[in-house]
């Protein structure tokens, strides 16, 4: 299935590459090692390492009649037909990759994911959930999961529904390279994709994304010769559009958790601090009290997502400031302050802690919640607002 008019192709562009700091343990072998030999480690796409396989060869003996007996009957329809040695080029032995194709996805939303002539196909049903029903929603849409995804647009063209994006790195599963992957010693592929919005033959709304130009670099960000094969244009492309596909689906979700109208009391946790509860999901919270903290000088200058903590330093602790965004005054001093985020039940509580990391007195709690609490909401809102349709 293909989109009813033609695109066009983008130019590979060249990418410097900064080359990170160290790795540790096994991996700063392992790292080394690729560098010395310059080819890279390819054990994972290996068999276990028996190739009895590739040893097979096609003998001229057959099956062999003893003297008196009668030839059996024999069916010659099942026989495989003798070809060449040089017929099948394909890779055998240890040069085989192992690893499964990236499967096509399917979602409750209405989405399904196909890979035909080279690009990975994002579907959307008629009858689906998504909310995507012409060309420039899909095109809103994409624009919104990219930026989500932090993979930034370069080349578009807004009329054709057509871009391609900044170069910027993923794994080999095509999803965006993150800490994780970094602290594993994991592959490092730059690439660029070419993404199109438009229409099946079936008249479906699609989007059709190819990879356009790759680079593969070992964890610290080292350079290294490789050429990707049909299968592997194939994993990251039908990757990169799964993981649109759940980025969409997060997004959906958290919609429909948010409620409408956030309540935010001021309640005891646990160990009996005075803290805020937040009706609304732990990660939802996070991300919104991440954003809002600056928009008040408060600067984060740490954070832990594992352990639900900001690190953040009141730089001006004007009324002014709060004034200008139309909430209270929070009514505390300039100074460096710890906010940690923690899960009780389906709600969210909120404690404050002093650079010494003791807990802020309950007048104090009490003193800010007025203005903290609405400025909680009016964030909410204006991320409910952002969330993708």
């Amino acid at each position: 299935m293909s989109f009813s008019y033609k695109f066009r192709t983008a130019a590979f562009a060249a990418v410097s590459v900064a080359v990170l700091s160290s790795l540790s343990g096994c991996a700063t072998v392992r790292e080394y090692w690729q560098r010395y030999t310059e080819d890279i480690d390819k054990s994972a796409r290996e068999p276990t390492g028996y190739y009895e396989h590739a040893e097979v060869k096609k003998t001229s003996k057959g099956l062999v009649i003893p003297d008196g007996m009668v030839d059996p009957v024999s069916d010659t329809s099942l026989d495989i037909p003798d070809l060449p040695v040089n017929a099948s080029d394909g890779p055998v032995g240890e040069e085989m990759d192992i690893r499964p194709p990236m499967a096509p996805l399917r979602s409750e939303l209405g989405l399904q994911s196909q890979w035909t002539g080279g690009e990975a196909f994002i579907w959307f049903d008629v009858a689906g959930s998504h909310g995507v029903n012409d060309e420039a929603s899909a095109w809103e849409l994409l624009q919104k999961v990219l930026a989500k995804l932090n993979v930034a647009v370069g080349k578009t063209a807004p009329d054709a529904y057509d871009l391609t994006t900044v170069a910027a790195d993923f794994n080999e599963f095509g999803s965006p390279y993150n800490v994780s992957d970094y602290g594993n010693s994991a592959l490092r592929y730059r690439q660029i994709y070419h993404i199109r919005v438009g229409r099946g033959n079936d008249g479906r709304i699609g989007i059709a994304t190819s990879l356009i130009g790759s680079m593969t670099m070992l964890a610290s960000g080292y350079m290294m010769k490789d050429i990707l094969d049909p299968i592997e244009l194939q994993r990251f492309g039908m990757g990169f559009s799964n993981h649109i596909i759940h980025a969409l689906e997060q997004s959906h979700n958290e919609k429909t958790q948010l409620p409408d109208v956030l309540t935010v009391t001021l309640e005891q946790d646990k160990n009996g601090q005075t803290c805020l509860a937040v009706d609304a999901p732990y990660d939802t919270t996070w991300k919104v009290v991440k954003q809002m903290l600056p928009k008040y000088h408060w600067d984060i200058t740490e954070q832990s997502a594992s352990k639900g903590s900001f690190k953040v330093n009141i730089s001006d602790d004007s009324e002014d400031v709060y004034h200008e965004q139309g909430v209270d005054y929070f009514a505390l001093d300039e100074d460096d302050y710890v906010v940690r985020l923690a899960l009780e039940g389906r709600r969210t509580m909120i404690t404050f802690f002093d650079e010494k990391d003791k807990a802020l007195k309950d007048s104090l709690v009490e003193r800010l919640y007025s203005g903290f609490s609405q400025a909680l909401s009016k964030e909410f809102a204006l991320y409910r607002s952002e969330s993708i349709k």
